[in-house]
């Protein structure tokens, strides 16, 4: 299945794995990008050492593309940017901050950037500084600054320009049901990015990565 979003990550399948602290870890990560989807890394947690650590470790497991997000308004979060950048990973998902610099910089090295969004007005303004693609993030998938589910405004906002012309986007869902899964097979520039499903079935591997580092 070809959408933009495949095409612009080189990807087999429109499903993204979402960056989920003690859940998006190295192994479930590669596991995703190895069935054809993009796995995320999640980074909230870690410090800049050990995010260092954990690419590399998915870097061993996998030779497909993949990804690791960075939350700017967290404490550390600037720092663990940096680490993401000077180990070229493919493709930097930010959110809740301004991540123009993250752009210019992954740009340099050929990378991508998708800027998770909770309002039209931060999909308009990831788009201005030059972002990839957009992580369409609704309430019930922990869209911190969202009241609102993705299934109410991902529509809307695949109608605007911003969508349309050129930024593809997924719809991240807590959603479980096959109506949920069967949405993102539309002729559309469109994936989806999955909380609660890989949740529900990873957390004893994350709980295990978890306790090998000591945490």
């Amino acid at each position: 299945m070809r959408t933009r979003i495949t095409e612009l990550f080189g990807i087999t399948h429109p499903v993204v794995l979402s960056g989920m602290s003690w859940i998006s870890v190295p192994s479930l990560v590669a596991a995703v990008s190895n069935a054809g989807g993009l796995g995320i890394l999640a980074t909230g947690v870690l410090s800049p050492k050990q995010t260092r650590e954990a690419i590399r470790e998915v870097r061993a497991l996998t030779d497909r593309p993949f990804g690791a997000n960075v939350t700017l308004y967290f404490p550390g979060a600037k720092e663990n940017a940096q680490v993401l950048l000077e180990e070229r990973v493919p493709v930097v998902n930010f959110s809740m901050g301004k991540g123009d610099w993250i752009v210019e910089q992954a740009h340099g090295y050929g990378g991508k950037v998708v800027a998770t969004v909770t309002t039209a007005k931060h999909a308009r303004s990831a788009a201005e500084y030059g972002t990839d693609a957009l992580l369409v993030t609704g309430h019930e998938a922990a869209a911190h600054g969202s009241d609102v589910t993705s299934w109410c405004w991902s529509p809307p906002l695949r109608a605007t320009s911003t969508c349309r012309s050129s930024r593809p986007a997924a719809s991240a869902t807590a959603g479980r049901s096959a109506r949920h899964w069967r949405s993102a097979r539309t002729p559309s520039p469109w994936a989806r990015a999955s909380c609660a499903r890989w949740r529900a079935r990873c957390t004893r591997r994350a709980s295990s990565w978890r306790s090998t580092r000591g945490a």
